[in-house]
């Protein structure tokens, strides 16, 4: 399985972030056209940082919970529900409560399909086996670059060398 040759540090990092979107280990391997037993051992590198990450985030979770209870917050909120002038901020303190009660809005609901619906997305994605070679000249002068060159090549018969 050859695909396009990424550093290893640039390799890693894609790999993280199709973990982070929820990807297997094999859909990673498809995706990138790498070795499974490849996509296994950056796994096997993130795995320390994965779990320092989580045992700091526990204990961030945990002081934070120490310092300022979530019922002291919702007691917060409660009383700026009740007893505030101004109405925009009774609203936001309801709004509020019903977050920290997990209730889901239609507004909450339009506005994640929004926003999932904005996310960019690729023009295009090239097979495994398709190298693309983009060549450029750069114009120091009037500090521009200009495309010269576009190729697309299909590397699956090729020998490596």
């Amino acid at each position: 399985m050859r695909g396009i040759k990424l550093n290893p540090k640039e390799r890693k990092a894609q790999v993280a972030a199709l973990a982070a979107a929820g990807l297997s280990q094999r859909q990673i391997s498809k995706k990138l056209a790498i070795s499974l037993s490849t996509i296994k051992r950056d796994y096997a590198d993130f795995k320390p940082v994965l779990r320092e990450t989580r045992d700091l985030l526990n204990d961030y979770s945990a002081l934070f919970e120490k310092i300022y209870p979530v019922h002291e917050s919702a007691e917060d909120y409660r009383q700026q529900a009740k007893n505030a002038k101004n109405e925009a901020v009774r609203l936001a303190a309801r709004q509020r409560i019903d977050d920290l009660r997990g209730v889901v809005t239609q507004k909450e609901l339009v506005r994640t399909r929004r926003d999932e619906a904005s996310q960019p997305t690729a023009l295009f994605v090239l097979p495994a086996n398709v190298n693309l070679n983009i060549t450029t000249v750069r114009d120091i002068e009037r500090a521009d670059t200009k495309v010269i060159d576009v190729s697309v090549n299909d590397i699956t018969n090729k020998q490596d060398g």
